[in-house]
Parts: structure tokens; C-alpha cells; sequence
């Protein structure tokens, strides 16, 4: 078992080889890359603007998310539920939108 290849890849050891990029380095869509912005807790003082961070999510984004958290909710997915629920379109999770807001 231990000399198998794995990977099934004919040519190659079967050996997992990581891609290491530069320290401090983000690939993005599109092959570009950029470095992580996000200020530290000591750089910012009470007053200070933060950048804006946009980040566009698919409703299938949404979905994925939903059931790898294991929060089906509609209101995250389903435009119908989340307006009857008082909202004005569907939300991601909570949790995701921390994520997404910490870089």
C-alpha cells in the first residue's frame, strides 16, 4: 500500500507536491495576486477609516456555505422565505461574512 501511487497519474512518483507561493502572497481570480491588507490590531487607532473590501458571492456561494455549515436556512438561499422574513433579499451567514470582513 505504501508504494502505491495514489495519485493514479501515470509519469509521476504518486508523491503530493504543494505549490508554495511568496510568503505573503494571495492568488485571486484571474492568476493575479495581491498582499493581505489587513491592518493589525496595533497599526489602527479609534478614528481611523478602514479600506473597503468588496466581495461578490453567487447564490450558489450562499448555498455551498449553507450546507457546509450545516445552516440550511432559506433565508440565506431562497429570496422568497428571506422577504417574508422581513428582509430585503436573501443574507449570507453570519459566520461567512466574519470571514470574509477578517481578510
Amino acid at each position: 500500500m505504501h508504494d502505491m501511487n495514489i495519485l493514479d497519474i501515470p509519469g509521476t512518483d504518486g508523491e503530493y507536491h504543494k505549490e508554495v507561493r511568496p510568503e505573503g502572497e494571495i492568488r485571486i481570480a484571474g492568476d493575479t495576486t495581491r498582499t493581505p491588507g489587513t491592518p493589525s490590531f496595533d497599526d489602527v487607532k479609534v478614528g481611523d477609516a478602514l479600506p473597503v473590501h468588496h466581495t461578490r458571492l453567487s447564490r450558489g456561494d450562499l448555498v455551498n456555505y449553507a450546507g457546509v455549515a450545516g445552516d440550511a436556512n432559506p433565508i440565506h438561499w431562497d429570496e422568497q422565505i428571506a422577504k417574508l422574513a422581513g428582509l430585503p433579499d436573501v443574507i449570507a451567514h453570519g459566520m461567512l461574512t466574519m470571514g470574509l470582513g477578517a481578510g
